[in-house]
């Protein structure tokens, strides 16, 4: 078998959108998701370290005095133009650290999807969904973030496997987000109680010992030319 050496993001942002909730009649949470025509409020391409703004969240609050919904999301886009062979597994490795509140771990679950391309722009919100409301393909199983930040390994299943041979030899994009609200089935609750929120680092952190990173492990009988070998 044989491994790549860690493959870095060309580029990675987060970008996030918030609604505010007036009740039945005004925004709610599936509004906030949204779909693939969604655009955000707010995007940052050259962050390090998404403090002011968590790089991963879910949650209902006060905003400036408006019980609202933010939703944030992280991607990432990864330049496999080089990359060639029948892949045998694969894995993508974040750093993040969970500053959500829950009573379970649910609100530490990350979970990662395939994502459409990026124009690094506030429209890559709805990016996780390839078309309405269908998300891209589930990569891997979810991830219970630490809480105390460290760098966590996303194993791909084999609908990532199959996902990521495909684009072999073109650009692989990659969308994080809680597994528990975002890509998943439940509302955050009322102002003040559980919700799910993440510090994510990118690959503008000064340390690379926490950047993103994919790593490709190939079947031993390589590609060449179109020929195996």
């Amino acid at each position: 078998m044989s491994f790549t050496e860690p493959i870095y993001p060309a580029n990675d942002l987060f970008v996030h959108y918030k609604l505010a909730y007036t009740g039945s009649s005004g925004g709610d949470w599936t509004s906030t998701k949204g779909d693939a025509t969604t655009a955000g409020d707010y995007v940052n391409s050259s962050e390090d370290e998404s403090i002011t703004y968590p790089g991963i969240e879910s949650i209902r609050d006060l905003f400036r005095n408006v019980d609202s919904y933010r939703c944030s999301r992280s991607y990432f886009k990864f330049n496999l133009g080089r990359q060639r062979g029948r892949i045998k597994s694969a894995s993508f490795h974040l750093w993040m650290k969970s500053i959500g509140v829950g009573s379970s771990t649910f609100h530490r679950k990350v979970k990662i999807a395939e994502a459409t391309s990026l124009a690094i722009h506030k429209s890559d919100y709805g990016n996780i969904f390839t078309s309405s409301t269908n998300l891209g393909t589930i990569l891997a199983p979810h991830v219970i973030a630490s809480e105390s930040g460290t760098l966590h390994e996303f194993v791909f299943n084999s609908d990532g496997i199959a996902a990521l041979q495909d684009k072999l030899g073109t650009n692989f994009y990659i969308g994080a987000a809680s597994g528990f609200y975002d890509i998943g089935t439940f509302t955050p609750t009322a102002a003040g109680g559980a919700f799910a929120a993440f510090e994510v680092r990118y690959k503008e952190y000064s340390s690379t010992g926490s950047d993103p990173h994919l790593i490709i492990e190939y079947h031993d009988n390589a590609v060449f030319m179109g020929a195996n070998f």
